[in-house]
């Protein structure tokens, strides 16, 4: 199971480190390339957010002689130190290493991964699905850096602060694509869930069963009215005078959905993340879509949504248009503003600084320079590429036909590029590649265990 197989690969700094230390580990140039290729089947066959690289600069290094040896015989033990693995002298630095972080993060995943598989083995419908929304916020909030004010803003509104928001309305956040609003709907779960106890949270399109509107909004009622009937939540076939049946209206059924949101006993905070995702697209006409929003929220409940408002996806952004309409008071229509500078480096040092790289003074005014570059999915995709730079690397003008790293310059085409490079070069298959993102794209959403499911059946593709 490569998932939870985990490597560490040290490259020694000849720069910073001492030839006798040095030539400890290397013997000559043909021992330098072999370690090299050694390293790049590793990485090739491991998981690449299993692999934990770092550049150590060796300075002292001792070589163990053992009485039982004749002295041409010797043992390299690990009787070296660099900040990477702490100091043996020092007992708190090697807690707070590099590697042990590392480590002790990735033995974690492991753990969560093994139990979410267990509730899945083991659990009911809605309780997989909570188990999935979990994973996938953990997954979001994990090293989200910046937007302090509108952490606070949605805990402001939370607490029923009416000079900012009003109370009875829901609060919408929103912005255009690659702002990071799924990020920090997450990061605003994490926060509610230290304070409050009764937090439900639904990302559309996380998985299969979560990208209609329909089946949000069930999943949603069973989380807090968990005895409710299900035959309750179907819609109804109805007869008219002349006794013919038909389905339900929409309209009607979320009228009847409405009900159990204005009936909420317990103090209750919902999050709704990406309703542009919806893909019951049809009930933007004749504004059915959000007919299960309450008129005014009762006063023991809060449901912050997150939309999209870009002008390259105008049906998307047509759900914040209709929220708009829904809502008399425009007070609780929150907007995503770009990074400034400082959030936008603190957030692409971050994730260089999770997988233990750096970048140069001149590549960091490269990436800073790119149109995008204030925009958190431009940076996380970035980020990506500049994990494999190397501090001596130069850049140039995107696809420059001269020596030299590049960045694509938007967050499109950045998005083009990393696919590409999963193949061209991360070496994945390209076949496989295409194979995976058409499966997401088709589904709306899939989990990675979905993805998997859907895989192993793919008879063509498996004989491929």
């Amino acid at each position: 199971d490569k998932a939870n197989v985990y490597a560490y690969i040290r490259t020694i700094n000849e720069e910073g480190s001492d030839d006798a230390a040095i030539s400890s580990f290397i013997i000559d140039e043909a021992d330098k390339i072999n370690a090299n290729i050694f390293k790049d089947k590793i990485k090739k066959s491991i998981a690449e957010s299993n692999v934990f690289e770092i550049e150590a600069n060796i300075k002292e290094f001792s070589i163990v002689k053992s009485k039982d040896l004749i002295p041409k015989d010797r043992t390299r033990g690990l009787n070296y130190e660099y900040e990477g693995i702490g100091s043996k002298t020092i007992l708190d630095s090697e807690e707070g290493s590099l590697f042990v972080k590392k480590l002790i993060s990735l033995l974690e995943r492991s753990v969560y991964d093994f139990h979410g598989l267990y509730i899945k083995q083991n659990s009911t419908e809605l309780e997989e699905q909570k188990e999935l929304q979990r994973l996938f916020k953990n997954d979001k909030a994990e090293g989200f850096v910046g937007r302090e004010s509108d952490l606070a803003a949605i805990q402001s509104y939370i607490s029923g602060d009416k000079g900012k928001f009003n109370p009875n309305q829901p609060l919408v956040i929103y912005g255009p694509s690659g702002m990071g609003k799924s990020a920090l709907i997450a990061k605003a779960v994490e926060q509610t869930e230290c304070a409050h106890k009764n937090v439900i949270y639904r990302f559309v399109g996380s998985v299969s069963g979560l990208s209609n509107s329909v089946d949000v909004i069930k999943s949603i009622i069973y989380d807090f009215n968990p005895d409710v009937d299900s035959k309750e939540l179907e819609l109804r076939t109805v007869k008219d005078e002349q006794g013919v049946e038909s389905q339900e209206v929409l309209q009607e059924y979320f009228y009847r959905l409405r009900r159990y949101f204005d009936r909420i006993k317990k103090d209750t905070i919902i999050f709704i993340d990406a309703v542009d995702q919806f893909s019951n697209k049809d009930l933007l006409i004749n504004d059915v879509e959000f007919s299960w929003l309450p008129k005014a929220l009762p006063a023991n409940l809060k449901i912050v949504i997150s939309a999209l408002e870009d002008s390259k996806y105008q049906e998307d952004t047509e759900y914040l248009g209709l929220l708009r309409r829904r809502m008399p008071d425009q007070n609780n229509l929150h907007k995503l503003s770009l990074f400034n500078e400082g959030q936008a480096r603190d957030m692409v040092f971050g994730i260089l600084g999770s997988r233990s790289r750096k970048i140069s003074l001149d590549q960091q005014d490269y990436l800073f320079s790119q149109p995008d570059s204030k925009q958190p999915l431009y940076l996380t995709v970035a980020a990506q590429e500049l994990a494999h730079w190397k501090s001596f690397d130069v850049t140039k003008g995107y696809k420059e036909a001269v020596e030299g790293n590049d960045l694509a310059p938007t967050q499109r085409e950045i998005i083009d590029e990393y696919i590409e490079n999963l193949s061209t070069f991360y070496h994945h298959d390209k076949k496989l590649v295409q194979r995976v993102i058409s499966y997401i794209h088709l589904a709306r959403g899939l989990s990675e265990s979905e993805l998997l499911e859907i895989i192993s059946t793919d008879n063509e593709f498996i004989e491929y």
